[in-house]
């Protein structure tokens, strides 16, 4: 009679085998689509693109407990990021003209006006090539590991038992798969300690799964 556990786990396993490669699949179609989108940037001349608008805004900081006068205003912004130089940068793109328009002892305000036709065209066709690329890069890695858990959920959806060496080598090879997404991924989105953590738990439970695999083999033999 089959074990009512391992059938859920052949379940389990299959449901996960065919979301993965739905996935994968996903994946790879998002992967050609980035390599047609960078080739038809690339290929998009500069003095097509036009760009028109105006920007005029007005930002209060309190600086509370600062000692803040007339003359030493702008160091102190300058030295919290807030101003460089003499423009404020958007993305690289472009540089605002700004102005401490009213002061007093705990805050400024700083007026702000810029035309955005001084974009630099070249520059966000730049910005554009290198944000489609790390996609790319991004769907690519994630292809990868969906199709490592493809792999894995199709040899549990035919198991027998989860503690064969068969299934541990895919679980390790679906662990490691992890690392590059892991590394881009957080580096990309600044959580690197956080993702690197999250892919060393799931190894450290899959040596340990694997470890509980080898001392059920043990137990199965001296039986």
């Amino acid at each position: 009679m089959e074990n009512k556990n391992i059938k859920t786990i052949n379940g389990m396993g299959k449901a996960c085998r065919i979301i993965s490669r739905i996935a994968m699949i996903f994946c790879i179609i998002g992967a050609v689509a980035m390599i047609a989108g960078a080739v038809f940037v690339k290929m998009i001349p500069a003095d097509r693109i036009n760009i028109t608008g105006n920007a005029d805004a007005k930002i209060e900081i309190d600086f509370s407990g600062l000692p803040v006068s007339e003359e030493n205003a702008e160091d102190i912004m300058n030295a919290q990021g807030v101003i460089e130089k003499d423009k404020i940068k958007v993305n690289e793109f472009i540089a605002l003209d700004y102005e401490i328009s009213e002061i007093d002892e705990n805050k400024a305000e700083i007026g702000i006006k810029g035309d955005f036709s001084q974009l630099s065209k070249e520059e966000i066709i730049k910005e554009t090539l290198i944000d489609i690329i790390s996609g790319f890069i991004e769907l690519v890695c994630m292809a990868v590991v969906f199709g490592f858990a493809a792999s894995l959920a199709k040899a549990v959806e035919k198991c027998d038992t989860p503690f064969t060496d068969e299934i541990i080598s895919k679980m390790k090879k679906f662990g490691y798969s992890l690392i590059p997404l892991a590394v881009f991924g957080g580096i990309a989105n600044g959580s690197l300690l956080t993702m690197a953590l999250l892919v060393l738990v799931i190894i450290m439970v899959i040596n340990i799964f694997a470890y509980g695999a080898q001392l059920q083999k043990q137990s199965d033999e001296t039986i």
